[in-house]
């Protein structure tokens, strides 16, 4: 994204949208850091002659479809330590149901909390944390030496979609 090498600041593949240069020099002025859903992969900076500050737009989210989850209508959500679907402990097996309800009720979450609210090992919860995230139900982000879980659209259709599902007779 961006990469601070004193004095400078490196926003590789940086293309001004508004302004001919792309080299800003602050003189003094103040760089406002604004995180924004909108904005492409790439950052961008905005002045002007008269103004004080320097604004950097940046991308809010890892992944444009993770905004998607910022405007789901709430009955997408799911309520925080419900039950574990019947269904989807048929589809994915008891542990691997639990694991993807705990993801869903603790979003970025670490392995070992994974772990702990799963009632399962670490290695345990990282394996199903995996199969899952292959089959696009999470995802992972790493921040310094943790691996966070996250519910992906898809994950979290799936999860909704069971409380719905015709029960069989």
């Amino acid at each position: 994204m961006a990469v601070w090498t004193p004095p400078v600041l490196q926003i590789p593949g940086y293309r001004p949208l508004f302004h001919p240069e792309a080299d800003f020099h602050l003189a003094g002025r103040a760089l406002v850091l604004a995180p924004s859903v909108f904005c492409g992969p790439i950052p961008q900076l905005f002045d002007s002659a008269q103004a004080d500050t320097i604004v950097m737009v940046y991308p809010a989210l890892n992944s444009p479809v993770d905004a998607a989850a910022l405007w789901a209508s709430p009955t997408d959500t799911r309520q925080v330590d419900a039950p574990v679907p019947p269904a989807l402990s048929a589809l994915l097996g008891r542990t691997r149901a639990i694991v993807l309800c705990v993801i869903a009720d603790h979003p970025a979450c670490t392995t070992t909390q994974l772990a702990q609210r799963a009632g399962i090992s670490p290695a345990s919860a990282s394996e199903h944390a995996t199969t899952l995230r292959s089959a696009g139900l999470t995802t992972l982000t790493r921040e310094r030496k943790a691996a966070l879980h996250t519910l992906t659209h898809l994950g979290l259709t799936l999860l909704n979609s069971n409380d719905s599902a015709p029960s069989s007779t």
